[in-house]
């Protein structure tokens, strides 16, 4: 007599297991939240990937079929980041949610500030250290990643955080006054 075929379900979950034990967790984790994507599904509080508990919900990039992804220069238009710290802090916020790449290096943000047309800082290293002071970043090597902390900051506007003008640069400030020799 032929042995029993499994449960629909069960032979799904078999295929599904063996299709990702071999990808690293971030990959996996990738993988899943696509095939959900394209399903027009999330995962439930049940079935909340292991990196993503007591993160906060935050829109991803793909979440509904047919939906267009969020761009670099529209998340920033939206944060409204006011230094380049807060800008480092947003492009590893931007990294982990939107390209779905949780971990990076300082030298793995630098090209964030060509992608979103904006002049990179004159002290790259020196905003990146006040963003990890700060709190907004925990660094270790090529493993660094935004902290709780930072992302709560980007998702409320930075909110309460110091900021300066854009363009402060270039905003007016006022001559001194030449005075007349007699």
């Amino acid at each position: 007599m032929p042995a029993p075929k499994p449960e629909p379900e069960v032979a799904a979950v078999q295929q599904v297991f063996e299709a990702l034990k071999p990808l690293a967790p971030d990959s996996q984790q990738r993988v899943l939240s696509s095939a959900l994507a394209l399903l027009g599904m999330s995962f439930g509080s049940s079935a909340a990937p292991p990196s993503s508990v007591n993160r906060p919900s935050t829109p991803v990039a793909a979440a509904q079929p047919g939906s267009r992804p969020k761009g670099l220069t529209e998340f920033l238009t939206e944060t409204q980041p006011g230094t380049s710290a807060q800008r480092i802090t947003v492009f590893a916020y931007y990294r982990d949610r939107f390209e779905h790449l949780p971990t990076f290096s300082r030298a793995d943000l630098r090209p964030y500030f060509p992608k979103a047309k904006l002049t990179p800082p004159t002290n790259f290293d020196r905003d990146f250290s006040t963003a990890v002071e700060k709190g907004w970043i925990h660094e270790d090597g090529s493993n660094s990643y935004i902290t709780q902390r930072g992302a709560t900051l980007v998702e409320s506007g930075f909110e309460g955080a110091r900021s300066y003008p854009e363009d402060r640069a270039t905003s007016k400030v006022k001559a001194p006054k030449k005075t007349k020799k007699k």
